[in-house]
């Protein structure tokens, strides 16, 4: 699929009339989300454009109201609203987000998700939360509870999404949670 170059010109023209940008929600709360300087910050160094700096991709036409903004179709997800599992899969092997919908490749592309640097760390999480998984497994035959309590606390943080890069360390928890359900029954 080949995904648009958007320009500063092209995000801010709908249909004929130049866009005015979203002027109404510059200083709502709900609109103003942290980002990391990779995602946000403008880099056209590589083949394509990246960076989310002002652009807002949409399917359809940009809302020019606010009476308009709940009938725009935005393509970026937003972490607030959105369940990134819904529309992105993490690889163990590469360390790569993939995209599962069109919304999950554009954010992917425009906030340039699988720089160097985020793959590398997403696979060390992985395999972080796998090793720390078996290490709780060993501890549980050992009967060295308090072993087991410091890293199930940690896979906890994984699974529900709490910890730094938990996208990542989710499948090495979903690999091992059979197992260790069955080490906390034996435990009791």
């Amino acid at each position: 699929m080949q995904w648009p170059e958007f320009s500063t010109k092209s995000w801010r023209t709908c249909g004929k009339r130049p866009h005015s940008g979203y002027y109404w929600l510059a200083y709502s709360w709900e609109n103003l989300l942290p980002s990391c300087i990779g995602c946000n910050r403008p880099d056209s160094s590589g083949a394509q454009r990246v960076g989310k700096w002002n652009r807002f991709p949409v399917s359809g036409k940009h809302a020019s109201r606010p009476a308009e903004i709940a009938d725009e179709q935005p393509l970026l997800l937003n972490p607030l609203r959105d369940d990134p599992a819904q529309h992105l899969e993490f690889d163990p092997e590469s360390g790569r987000i993939i995209g599962t919908t069109e919304r999950g490749r554009m954010t992917i592309l425009v906030l340039n998700l699988n720089r160097e640097g985020l793959k590398e760390k997403r696979r060390d999480i992985y395999e972080s939360v796998r090793l720390r998984s078996q290490e709780a497994i060993g501890a549980g035959d050992r009967g060295d509870f308090k072993t087991v309590d410091r890293h199930l606390e940690f896979l906890l943080q994984h699974k529900s999404g709490q910890a730094e890069y938990a996208m990542a360390g989710r499948p090495a928890v979903g690999r091992s949670k059979e197992t260790i359900r069955y080490m906390l029954q034996r435990l009791g």
